[in-house]
């Protein structure tokens, strides 16, 4: 698994407009969820690359370390859903990418 550096990166201001006493992930808009992917895509990238490939392709799961293709998945590292960490929905120390097959 990668290690992540999150004091490295600002967490987005949007997530701080939403809770989780009144609003689940999918109320998350659209602009707001590109902001979020923006951050951890600057979070997860790799420092210093310099060929093409790992420009392009720079973006690495932080579960397998695998290159991400393509936008990736917004993953909660601590489950969302109410039996588990609601609270942590809009948490920017609980929210990476992840690849999806």
């Amino acid at each position: 698994m990668q290690k992540l550096h999150r004091t490295s990166i600002e967490p987005p201001e949007c997530l701080s407009e939403y809770s989780h006493s009144i609003s689940k992930w999918n109320d998350l808009d659209s602009e707001c969820k590109a902001l979020v992917r923006s951050k951890l895509v600057q979070m997860q990238g790799i420092p210093g690359t310099t060929t093409q490939d790992a420009q392009e392709y720079g973006v690495r799961c932080a579960y397998c370390e695998g290159v991400i293709y393509h936008k990736g998945h917004i993953e909660h590292f601590r489950r969302k859903n109410h039996r588990h960490f609601p609270e942590l929905t809009f948490e920017w120390k609980n929210l990476f990418l992840s690849f999806v097959c």
